[in-house]
């Protein structure tokens, strides 16, 4: 070897197994700065691929609920085929359900019963005292109910409708439904906002909603066995209440959830909420 090749190649050893004092800290920069961006990749791909397994271990367990949704006289069509709307787009198995299917006992084959908007004197009138006892029956058992404004006032202990005090309903929720709200006079359409409380978020909900209001209720004189999962923006009532009844869980809906995209996320949450206790998948 030539004298300069062997220089050459001690210099490189050199090099190598001891770096110059003067580039010693910025190797040391370059490679704390490769190394953070290693780790910041590796985390960013395990959160995604969590996220991905979260959304399907969701949508699982959304598809392995088994809906009816009560169709009677007077039952808003736009928000029913917004529910519709939204059933499919989380693969829900869901069936319209008469009166005279409830009456029957055909509830014992769903885990859920949704009332959707509408007018609730005319269900009441539809349903009948066997129609009601055969609701009261499906929750106290097990099963899960979700009214959503027409459907919230049949399920309150007491009915609140401008002047005056209907006790027709099912009182499978200890709350009171008092309507419609005040500064939106039937049949106002509106949209306000909703605030989710301390439980809200805790199941990982937005603070805020804008959603569409119709005439629904806000609720009070709630029991101690009743939760309020958010409350209108305005004046701080609750609007979204959540209630046992036997062996069942209630909610009562203010609002209608079902018509923006949007505040879909909600329905989700009440969904799984209340098919918890149903025993029946």
């Amino acid at each position: 070897m030539h004298l300069e090749e062997y220089e050459a190649e001690k210099y490189k050893r050199i090099c190598l197994r001891d770096p110059p004092e003067h580039l010693g800290s910025e190797y040391m920069k370059r490679a704390a700065i490769i190394a953070a961006v290693i780790i910041a990749s590796l985390l960013m791909a395990t959160a995604t691929l969590y996220l991905q397994w979260l959304e399907g271990r969701e949508a699982q367990r959304l598809s392995s609920i088994r809906v009816a949704v009560y169709v009677g006289p007077r039952t808003w069509r736009d928000g029913l085929d917004a529910l519709e709307s939204y059933f499919k787009s989380r693969d829900i198995s869901y069936s319209l359900v008469n009166s005279t299917v409830i009456k029957s006992g055909g509830l014992r084959e769903y885990n859920v019963l949704v009332v959707p908007g509408g007018w609730a004197y005319s269900y009441y009138l539809d349903l009948g005292i066997s129609g009601g006892d055969a609701i009261r029956e499906f929750v106290e058992d097990g099963g899960g109910y979700i009214g959503i404004c027409a459907g919230g006032y049949y399920a309150a202990k007491t009915i609140l409708w401008e002047a005056g005090i209907y006790h027709y309903s099912l009182k499978i929720i200890d709350a009171v439904a008092k309507g419609p709200k005040k500064g939106y006079p039937w049949p106002t359409y509106a949209y306000l906002q909703i605030n989710m409380t301390g439980l809200g978020l805790e199941y990982g909900l937005n603070k805020t909603y804008t959603v569409v209001y119709y005439g629904g209720p806000e609720f009070e004189y709630l029991g101690r066995n009743v939760s309020v999962l958010a409350v209108y923006g305005d004046d701080g009532a609750p609007a979204i209440v959540l209630g046992e009844y036997g062996k069942g869980r209630v909610a009562a809906i203010g609002v209608h959830l079902e018509v923006k995209e949007d505040t879909w996320p909600i329905l989700d949450t009440i969904l799984h909420l209340v098919a918890g206790n149903t025993g029946r998948h």
